[in-house]
């Protein structure tokens, strides 16, 4: 029995990895997906983010030259699913709160993913709050206390998770200086590409 486990056992796929493409001035910003298809996949989100699916011993280059030339097609689609996806607030309170309710909802889901990669490096687990904010993501007071700005829940989990990395990292380093970067920089490894994504987006 234990040969016929090791004759059939699988390989171990790669984890999926982020990437960044220039094209004609617009940035694509892709996960990098391996698996055990035959052919190159395009995927775009309804939350906007873009995922390409390849073979396992898909290279690098193919995946970029793929992407490359799929540009125009993932940058028109991806417009198309974020404005499909955009909440709007109503006038009606009991819409208002169904859907801030459904905000929050999904930002307690990605903070509650992203707390042990905090705790992995020492950082405590905060007071979080949500509310609506006019000129930022997310903000961290020097008590430690977090609030999330209600609208985050609309942007791809990438740039969500980055937020919030963001701003846990400042229960550490409350300003934006050498060893802020560093620590965030630990916990986001692909932040430059989120960054990138981040500031396609602005608050409404």
């Amino acid at each position: 029995m234990a040969g016929m486990i090791g004759r059939f056992r699988t390989t171990r796929l790669p984890p999926p990895t982020r990437h960044s493409l220039t094209c004609g001035g617009e940035t694509v910003v892709f996960l990098w997906v391996r698996g055990r298809g035959r052919r190159l996949r395009l995927e775009v989100r309804e939350d906007g983010e873009i995922r390409v699916h390849s073979p396992a011993r898909a290279g690098a280059d193919a995946v970029l030259s793929f992407v490359a030339g799929k540009a125009a097609w993932i940058l028109r689609t991806r417009a198309k699913a974020l404005a499909r996806r955009r909440l709007m607030w109503p006038e009606d309170r009991r819409e208002q709160a169904r859907l801030r309710t459904e905000c929050e909802r999904r930002l307690q889901e990605r903070l509650e993913a992203c707390l042990p990669v905090a705790a992995a490096h020492n950082l405590p687990r905060p007071a979080v709050s949500f509310r609506m904010m006019k000129r930022r993501w997310g903000s961290c007071a020097r008590d430690g206390r977090i609030v999330l700005n209600v609208r985050l829940a609309q942007l791809p989990p990438a740039c969500i998770d980055y937020v919030i990395l963001h701003e846990l990292c400042h229960l550490r380093h409350h300003h934006h200086g050498r060893p802020f970067y560093d620590l965030l920089a630990r916990l986001v490894p692909d932040g430059k590409e989120r960054r990138t994504e981040l500031a396609r987006f602005r608050i409404a």
